[in-house]
């Protein structure tokens, strides 16, 4: 069985395969490669406490385009 969220985990880790972004009107990542997945709605609701403190570490809010602490490739 494919593990999805584990392979794009390890192209974010690693930065192998280059990929090239689809461009089009009204993009949901700005015409740039996801960098991650935003939380579930459930947890704004649930966990607002913690959630704004993750929120707050993530520099860019809780978007497809923030990058994460370990996100180093470009």
């Amino acid at each position: 069985m494919f593990n999805h969220i584990e392979a794009w985990i390890d192209r974010k880790r690693s930065g192998y395969l280059e990929l090239t972004p689809v461009v089009y009107s009204n993009n949901f990542a700005n015409g740039t490669i996801s960098k991650r997945i935003p939380y579930q709605s459930g947890e704004k609701t649930a966990n607002v406490t913690n959630y704004d403190a993750a929120v707050a570490l993530l520099g860019g809010g809780d978007n497809y385009t923030s990058r994460m602490w370990w996100d180093v490739a470009q």
